[in-house]
């Protein structure tokens, strides 16, 4: 069934509004969530995106990113998502305020879940619900992992459809054998896709590029590895915290960007030969599908990452190695595009063809 039929079959079904309850502020970035709610409102969808719901206050606010996507923000008493039943009471300050203002109409309404916070607003009678699992939640620094499985099986036993972000996502759904659970990894924005990957800079030094979060999940050991190589130039860009973190960027080898818009983060790529993912090793990594992997692709970056197993299985992740040093000689004995030893990278997924895979998933239970 065609993803317009899908839409057809869905909106006969119930009205096409869909309250899209989001992990990340939407800054324009073309992140997951952000990106699948665009896609979403251009497949004929009134899209309404809950920033990441505040404290202390009690009001809404919204902006119209287009005639068919609005982002609300909204600020409740408190929020204290270490304790489900505090939890609760803070979801419904954020119901009410909704019903209050009247944008809440559940029964005419598709819930997108992505946040597990907000488990509680799956226990109104929506016209359909979508749980979007895109991290092993309750894995981050200072979660209680019983409390985030709690808010995800109240969330499981509501949904009609889950999407998971990868492929060990999707293994731990199945097993508790869920019925209507898709696989839908990340992808990257069609504008990122260059006609020039080929045209890279010769070496030494080699330049590797890091962008993203540098946060507790990152392998600083291994990074300083790379940096004790004098054939290498150190890039990083985005955000981090920590001691770590900061001694590595004050080490005369890293040159330290900072956080990059789109345009200047795709020429800082340009610029590099390699592209890395320099996880550690650990419950909440060995499931992640990173976007920066498609961001490299998409530039035409060899893509080198830890040894951790969802890098060592990715289809654009070229090596994986636990001693970086393997990796900057197999480097110099042969050539850049010799590096890039995947065959597939003519097919970079965007996120057209992720909310295209979603519409199929539709079309299949509608």
């Amino acid at each position: 069934m065609s993803p317009a039929i899908a839409v057809s079959k869905l909106h006969k079904r119930f009205p096409n509004r869909i309250l899209f309850v989001a992990p990340a502020v939407y800054s324009g970035l073309t992140q997951r969530h952000q990106a699948l709610a665009v896609g979403l409102s251009r497949q004929g969808f009134q899209v309404d995106y809950i920033d990441p719901i505040k404290a202390p206050g009690f009001d809404l606010s919204l902006r119209d990113i287009s005639p068919t996507l609005r982002v609300f923000s909204l600020s409740v008493p408190f929020r204290f998502s270490r304790s489900p039943s505090l939890q609760r009471i803070s979801n419904r300050f954020a119901l009410t305020i909704l019903a209050k203002n009247r944008f809440l109409d559940a029964s005419h309404t598709l819930l997108w879940i992505a946040d597990p916070a907000t488990a509680s607003f799956s226990r109104l009678k929506w016209s359909f619900q979508v749980y979007d699992r895109c991290d092993r939640h309750g894995c981050f620094p200072g979660q209680n992992p019983r409390v985030w499985a709690s808010y995800e099986k109240a969330i499981y036993d509501e949904s009609d459809l889950i999407f998971a972000s990868s492929p060990a996502l999707f293994t731990d759904i199945r097993r508790s054998r869920r019925a209507n659970c898709f696989l839908i990894p990340n992808a990257v924005n069609a504008s990122w896709i260059s006609s020039t990957r080929d045209d890279k800079p010769e070496f030494p030094p080699l330049k590797i590029v890091s962008s993203g979060a540098h946060y507790e999940w990152i392998d600083f050991d291994w990074l300083e590895q790379l940096c004790r190589d004098p054939r290498v130039e150190m890039n990083v860009a985005g955000t981090g915290r920590g001691k770590r973190f900061k001694h590595f960027t004050a080490n005369r080898n890293v040159k330290f960007h900072g956080f990059l818009s789109s345009e200047p983060l795709m020429k800082l790529l340009d610029a590099c030969h390699v592209g890395i993912v320099p996880f550690k090793a650990e419950l909440l990594t060995s499931a992640v599908d990173p976007i920066k992997v498609y961001e490299y692709a998409a530039r035409g970056l060899a893509i080198w990452g830890t040894d951790v197993a969802g890098l060592r299985e990715h289809p654009f992740v070229d090596r994986a190695a636990s001693r970086p040093g393997e990796l900057i000689d197999s480097a110099f004995n042969g050539s850049w595009r010799g590096m890039r030893v995947r065959t597939r990278r003519e097919s970079i997924p965007t996120w057209d063809d992720r909310v295209e895979d979603i519409m199929h998933a539709f079309a299949e239970i509608a």
